[in-house]
């Protein structure tokens, strides 16, 4: 398999996000914001298991993701890949796509009503 594949997610709105797919764990080279999708990658498909968003998906993925307060029960529900988009603009863009990705699955393990809890904000 590819080290980095591109997976189709689709939002509750029927829009489709183009993410790039990486295996746990990641790395990035450029501190960039966006929205990310932590699924169990499958054969033919994928599981998504926590959606979130970042002002910075290095910094969320090379120093905080670990320190999520729901970040052992992500790899306890099988995640293998974590899925990320680039999103430039307001964290309010970044909130509507995160919304329309939970929506869309309602098994994710996110807690909807707390955004800035799951949100890859630097405190």
């Amino acid at each position: 398999m590819d080290e980095h594949i591109t997976l189709k997610v689709e939002g509750i709105s029927d829009q489709q996000y183009s993410m790039q797919c990486a295996a746990i764990p990641i790395s990035m080279d450029q501190s960039v914001p966006g929205v990310f999708l932590y699924v169990a990658l499958e054969v033919g498909s994928f599981r998504p298991i926590f959606v979130g968003e970042t002002d910075d998906l290095k910094d969320y993925f090379c120093v905080r993701q670990t320190e999520h307060p729901l970040w052992q029960e992500v790899l306890d529900s099988g995640a293998t890949h974590v899925a990320y988009m680039t999103v430039t603009g307001p964290r309010a863009h970044r909130l509507s796509i995160r919304t329309d990705i939970l929506h869309r699955y309602p098994d994710l393990i996110n807690e909807p009503d707390i955004p800035e809890r799951e949100a890859g904000r630097k405190s």
